[in-house]
């Protein structure tokens, strides 16, 4: 009982964006669009150019990088 509280009670993890940079904005802000094709503006810390894949946490880059490529598992 205790551990489905604590469940229910402890907030979210923030949402993980896998993103390519479009086009960088002043003041250390960046147009991004993500894998659906929606674009968002995001704060980054680092100097990111276009076309460079990252990954947005909470409107903010936290790091470069991609989606994990998807695995298929055939059982015989």
């Amino acid at each position: 009982m205790r551990d489905i509280l604590q469940r229910l009670l402890r907030p979210a993890d923030p949402v993980r964006l896998f993103c390519t940079v479009s086009e960088l904005l002043p003041s250390g802000r960046y147009l991004v669009t993500d894998d659906q094709g929606r674009r968002i503006t995001v704060d980054g810390d680092a100097g990111y150019l276009p076309g460079e894949q990252v990954i947005v946490q909470a409107g903010r880059i936290t790091r470069r990088g991609s989606r994990p490529p998807v695995r298929k598992t055939y059982r015989v």
